[in-house]
């Protein structure tokens, strides 16, 4: 899921949108780790310790089922990886892999609910991005189902 640039919305002094902008402004006061291309960041059935952005590069999204490695998206600059599992404090639904050298920046859990917390109206927007990110993921489960199996391969394989 893509976070909307905040700045390029007609109505900035407007309540809309706050939590983004909060959001990636706690962002900005986290030092981002450099990811090698096939480096696993999170890993499927692991508990979520937090959400993470993908500041520059692109990220694998696949899931796991026996011996079957299924992608299920790839994630670019801007995206917003694991905020429905650091939110419901579920374990990661999938393995999230640097595609290529990849830039994130990472929130913990505390620090998301901290930011939710401040506002009811952060909630709704909490909830919207929820659901966008449950229909991407929805669609490329959907794709992955219809597509032929690829083998396992390294690295993910060897972290699995």
């Amino acid at each position: 899921m893509s976070l909307p640039d905040p700045k390029t919305h007609s109505h900035t002094y407007d309540s809309s949108h706050q939590f983004q902008r909060n959001l990636l402004a706690a962002f900005a006061a986290v030092e981002a780790t450099c990811f090698s291309a096939g480096a696993l960041i999170f890993r499927q059935d692991d508990a979520a310790q937090g959400v993470y952005l993908v500041e520059e590069g692109e990220v694998r999204l696949v899931i796991r089922s026996g011996d079957r490695l299924t992608a299920i998206r790839t994630a670019s600059a801007g995206s917003l990886l694991g905020l429905s599992t650091a939110v419901t404090g579920q374990n990661h639904v999938c393995s999230a892999e640097a595609a290529q050298a990849a830039r994130v920046r990472f929130l913990s859990r505390n620090q998301v609910l901290e930011i939710v917390r401040h506002d009811s109206q952060y909630c709704f927007e909490v909830v919207q991005l929820l659901a966008n990110e449950l229909l991407e993921l929805s669609s490329g489960s959907l794709r992955a189902a219809h597509t032929p199996a690829k083998p396992a391969r390294h690295p993910i394989n060897e972290h699995l």
